[in-house]
């Protein structure tokens, strides 16, 4: 007999004060919206672990691919939450989470749970890869800048031991199997680090300046290595760190072609590696290649297509299958014996990184645009009626030149240029994606990696606003009050020109029937079955995890059509509030904060998902948070959606709960 989460509801009659950091409006899917930095797989193969630059690590059923359970690590605005590295340890039942955080923070997850246990903070820069030790003592993080790498205890979390002596940012560490360590950084050192992690060698690398991955063959004999800015690959003495072959890396012709992540087979027969290098396949697309070369690298190669772009990460899984994950963002796990994809889970996003930059088309008043997604037909949205429709437009597109203005080496540029002089607004590795110029020739609205921002007709910088991924195309509406563009994460938004400020965001689907509109106060409308894509995630300090309830939990609240029609009209969300409120004879109340809405969430820590069990007796441990600081009165257990009769006047006191339940003798 199996186990399955029970289903806890409460009861909830007064208010007491709140005491969480302010709700961030966000898009929340199943699979990740932003690139997969890392991912990782526990010691047996059941699970695989994700993180990615949407600010979320996620855990998956090794195999059936099915989600089991999303990290929320606290976050903010910016790059605040970013998470760039993760681990589960060997025996599956701790996470860690690292990446861009205030206090440069590891945090610690209960596998199962979800719930943060332990919080490492101080370590001096951004984590860019964590890794447990083959036997789970020891938790070792490489950083950014000139931090180098810390080793941590995994029994109490104190620092093991630390090496500072790097002369830029380390990408990546690998554990040998008797215990040593290498690592690697854009100094182009490579270090070799023995058992009680004391330095044994470092030396010059020599098939590129930025040696970026390291994978141990199962033997411990030989190193393979990648490299971020060379497509060469070079298997290595694991002892004396003497190249001892480059294997044929036969179409790799550019640096820009890389093989930049590297791995061994379980069996340890193959090399496996892959990267940007790209062919064109059958149906039409640029597939990012995986090559299995054989003989550990010194053997005939075979290019297996996995994912339309960059991979990040490669791993072995103990059946022999091979997982891998790419800035798509997607993931998936490759046959052991055909080398056909048996997983793939692809982001629900539409692409808008297509070259040509005019599909993207705004009417007068900016209420109605055209754009075409990669791979898609064309759409047109209209922001009055709401529909969306499979249709061009002859909407106006961007302009790169108007009377006397002319921006030159603007696109994918770190230089872009007005009337031939070189523009220095952008910020370090900025590039510069996207141009418009209004209509009056008084301002033009730049896309960058990072922002979208406006510079007046000489070329001085009006506003600049966040967007946390790549603005690919913008345009301005003839009426010269507001900009919309096309963003990394799938979104269309609308931006006021005269200072930048957040309108509306549309996420359309790829289904391309789903959408949901919303205001930057969480305001919105949806199509059928699209109310959940967005949510508010809430921190509760560094040393919890974030919370997340989806805006269909506040529907009489915030479902406002009436608001998002007024929005173009006044360019001002709180005017658009009062106006609806008036229109509809309704009282417009002081906004509470949305905490104060939240109601209490539970989490079951024992038994977990799946347990298997022998007895109708079951001891069920549980927690309960009110994240709005609402007194719980009463507590409700449920199995298969019936009550059970033990819940009646069960009344909660404290966080955490242990119960007996009676449970029928089925898979339940």
């Amino acid at each position: 007999m199996k186990y399955y989460p029970f289903l806890l509801l409460f009861l909830f009659p007064f208010l007491l004060p709140a005491q969480t950091d302010a709700p961030i409006l966000t898009l929340d899917l199943e699979m990740h919206t932003a690139k997969i930095s890392r991912l990782d797989t526990d010691a047996t193969g059941k699970y695989i672990l994700t993180g990615s630059y949407d600010k979320t690590a996620k855990l998956w059923d090794a195999r059936t691919g099915k989600l089991l359970q999303t990290y929320r690590p606290p976050i903010g605005k910016g790059n605040e939450g970013m998470v760039y590295a993760v681990a589960i340890d060997p025996g599956g039942g701790r996470v860690a989470v690292g990446g861009w955080s205030k206090n440069d923070n590891i945090y610690i997850f209960n596998t199962q749970s979800g719930i943060l246990v332990h919080r490492i903070g101080g370590l001096g820069n951004v984590i860019n890869d964590l890794e447990f030790s083959k036997n789970g003592q020891y938790l070792v993080a490489t950083l950014g800048g000139t931090q180098g790498i810390r080793v941590y205890n995994t029994k109490d979390w104190g620092i093991k031991e630390h090496d500072s002596d790097y002369g830029a940012r380390s990408e990546n560490v690998a554990f040998a199997p008797n215990g040593s360590l290498a690592a690697v950084a854009y100094d182009g050192y490579l270090r070799l680090y023995d058992r009680n992690f004391q330095l044994l060698k470092k030396v010059k690398t020599t098939g590129g300046k930025e040696p970026f991955s390291l994978a141990f063959a199962p033997d411990g004999k030989r190193l393979a290595l990648g490299y971020n800015d060379s497509p060469t690959i070079q298997v290595l003495d694991a002892t004396t760190l003497k190249v001892l072959y480059e294997p044929d890396n036969m179409g790799a012709i550019t640096p820009n072609d890389k093989f930049h992540i590297v791995s061994f087979s379980e069996d340890g027969l193959q090399l496996i590696a892959g990267g940007s290098y790209n062919k064109k396949q059958a149906d039409g697309k640029y597939w990012q290649m995986i090559r299995i070369w054989e003989n550990q690298g010194r053997g005939n190669y075979q290019d297996y297509p996995v994912a339309e772009n960059t991979l990040m990460d490669i791993k072995s899984l103990k059946n022999g299958n091979i997982v891998f994950a790419s800035t798509q963002p997607n993931w998936g796990i490759l046959n052991k014996e055909t080398r056909k994809k048996i997983i793939f889970h692809t982001t629900p996003l539409n692409d808008h990184s297509i070259a040509d930059r005019s599909h993207l088309k705004i009417n007068k008043d900016g209420s109605q645009i055209g754009l075409k997604p990669q791979y898609k037909t064309s759409l047109s949205y209209n922001l009055y009626t709401r529909q969306l429709i499979a249709e061009s437009t002859n909407f106006p597109s961007y302009q790169e030149k108007s009377g006397n203005l002319n921006v030159s080496n603007w696109k994918n540029s770190y230089a872009p240029k007005l009337n031939g002089h070189t523009l220095s607004f952008l910020k370090k590795q900025e590039i510069s994606r996207s141009i418009d110029i209004a209509n009056h020739q008084q301002a033009m609205v730049f896309g960058t990696s990072w922002d979208v921002l406006a510079l007046d007709a000489n070329g001085k910088k009006i506003w600049r606003t966040p967007t946390q991924s790549t603005a690919w195309a913008v345009n301005i509406a003839a009426n010269n009050k507001v900009v919309a563009a096309c963003v990394g994460d799938g979104t269309v938004r609308w931006y006021r020109m005269s200072d930048g400020a957040l309108l509306l965001t549309l996420f359309i689907h790829d289904d391309l029937k789903r959408w949901i509109l919303w205001t930057p106060s969480g305001y919105y409308d949806a199509s059928a079955g699209a109310e959940d894509f967005i949510g508010w995630h809430v921190n509760q300090g560094e040393d919890a995890e974030g919370l997340f309830y989806p805006v269909s939990k506040f529907r009489n609240t915030y479902y406002r059509p009436d608001v998002i029609d007024r929005i173009l009209q006044t360019l001002d969300e709180t005017r658009a509030v009062e106006l609806a409120d008036r229109a509809a004879n309704r009282a417009t109340s002081s906004k509470r904060d949305i905490v104060q809405k939240l109601p209490p969430t539970v989490r079951i820590l024992s038994p977990t998902n799946g347990t298997e069990i022998s007895t109708s007796r079951v001891e069920l441990e549980y927690s309960v948070k009110s994240p709005g600081g609402e007194k719980i009165t009463a507590v409700k257990i449920l199995i298969d959606g019936r009550p059970i009769d033990k819940d009646r006047g069960l009344k909660p006191s404290g966080e955490r709960f242990k119960t007996t339940v009676t449970v029928p003798s089925r898979n339940c």
